[in-house]
């Protein structure tokens, strides 16, 4: 009886566990993948647009957990090699017409076929999700500080910057009054651990992330650049600081120059995440585990 109802155990538990996904696992989804097929027929647009979604899916992972200049490096593959990578697609909505076919899908991919596709082909690669991180947007104009204040132009810009896809999620403050009570543009910039540290814990983030930009001019030529300088304030990143400077073009305003700074500048906290955290196979451990039976 005791050895029946084990086995009776065992069998409920196992499909539950099979369903769950590690953290890793989830990273090799990809959701809201948009398409548009247009065809001779409503099955034909429908076939094309799957295709296509398959194709769009696989580009996203590869810049979610693939550094920018190891992508140029890989082939691009053909859709017979992608679909042996996935593991299952659902629609999550679609609209048909005669001819027409738009849809939203969802991806998930094998994970460790694309690993090993990856490693084919020499490529270096992170799978690790950082936790939330909190990004405050300080504004330097005219010897004053700005966070809170509107206008901001350097939190607008921050705002139209689309939600991350990638590994490190940043959260923008609402600028509230619970913001505008904790910390202050000047305790931001100064680094001011108790606040930092109290805004942080109210939006469940591991770690803060103060980008101060200011525009300059030289003196001599009259170029004229916007200087953003980012620094973070506790997490495995703590007190890492990078300084970039964006030179303005002829047709430049201040509003296009800081909207590139900001979309660069996320897209250069991507980046950084994955260099921290590429998994290397040509490193290899023994990890030893006891376990009484």
């Amino acid at each position: 009886f005791l050895a029946s109802a084990s086995l009776a155990v065992v069998s409920v538990v196992q499909p539950v566990a099979a369903e769950a996904q590690s953290p890793a696992e989830n990273v090799y989804t990809v959701s809201g993948v948009a398409v548009d097929e247009t065809a001779d027929t409503a099955t034909t647009a429908r076939e094309r647009a799957i295709a296509v979604g398959h194709g769009r899916a696989f580009g996203r992972l590869l810049a979610r957990i693939v550094r920018a200049a190891q992508r140029a490096n890989l082939p691009v593959p053909a859709q017979s090699d992608i679909v042996p990578l996935v593991l299952s697609f659902e629609i999550e909505e679609e609209k048909r017409s005669s001819v027409r076919y738009l849809g939203t899908l969802t991806f998930r991919f094998r994970r460790l076929d694309v690993r090993a596709f990856l490693q084919a082909n020499g490529v270096n690669f992170a799978e690790t999700r950082s936790k939330p991180v909190l990004l405050l947007p300080v504004y330097e104009f005219a010897g004053a500080k700005l966070l809170w204040d509107d206008p901001n132009p350097w939190f607008t810009a921050w705002n139209a910057v689309p939600p991350s896809d990638g590994l490190v999620p940043l959260r923008l403050p609402v600028g509230d009054l619970a913001d505008i009570r904790d910390i202050s543009a000047e305790q931001a910039a100064a680094g001011t651990e108790a606040q930092l540290t109290l805004v942080a814990e109210r939006y469940g983030a591991s770690a803060v992330l103060v980008a101060t930009a200011a525009i300059s001019v030289d003196a001599a030529s009259g170029t004229r650049a916007l200087n953003v300088s980012t620094r973070y304030f506790g997490g495995t990143s703590a007190n890492r600081t990078s300084i970039r400077s964006f030179v303005y073009g002829e047709a430049d305003t201040d509003e296009t120059v800081i909207g590139r700074a900001a979309q660069r500048v996320a897209v250069q906290v991507e980046e950084d995440w994955k260099q921290e955290n590429l998994i290397r196979f040509d490193n290899l451990n023994s990890l030893v585990a006891d376990i009484s039976l």
